[in-house]
């Protein structure tokens, strides 16, 4: 009931809100090409967010506090909700993710997986395009992303 009443507050002053986060670009374990070619949710990533992601998250470090207090934000926020799957022999968590832009480069989405190893001050994301590649990303690099409440 709570969280409930927090995700509303936040919605009604966050209409139209860009939040903007920097971070500095991180390779990751690999876990997000394996999640994001699953059937299911290539999807319902195509469906709820509008395109056909490339196999693979770009996954970014947070590295000051404002950014981190508006990643943290992100969670109050209602986003758009990727429901879980259930299969036969797993369940297939939900993800939570937000319309935004890297460096001036769109299509983007942040993705929040109900069920992750990641801490919060990571944040992983998704395009159509290979980012790195697209942007010229290396580790270490910093990026700038909008996000869009």
């Amino acid at each position: 009931m709570l969280r409930e009443c927090a995700e509303s507050l936040v919605d009604l002053f966050a209409k139209n809100r860009i939040v903007k986060i920097k971070a500095k670009v991180t390779s990751g374990l690999g876990e997000g090409r394996i999640f994001v070619s699953l059937p299911y949710y290539m999807e319902a990533f195509n469906k709820f967010l509008g395109f056909q992601p490339y196999p693979g998250t770009l996954n970014a470090v947070i590295y000051d506090r404002i950014s981190m207090e508006n990643r943290l934000l992100l969670d109050l926020s209602r986003g758009i909700l990727i429901p879980e799957h259930k299969e036969p022999n797993r369940v297939l968590g939900s993800v939570k993710a937000f319309p935004a832009s890297i460096n001036s480069v769109s299509p983007v989405a942040v993705v929040i997986p109900t069920r992750t190893t990641h801490p919060k001050s990571v944040v992983e994301l998704l395009s159509p395009h290979k980012l790195r590649e697209k942007l010229e990303l290396e580790d270490g690099d910093e990026i700038e992303i909008e996000v869009y409440l």
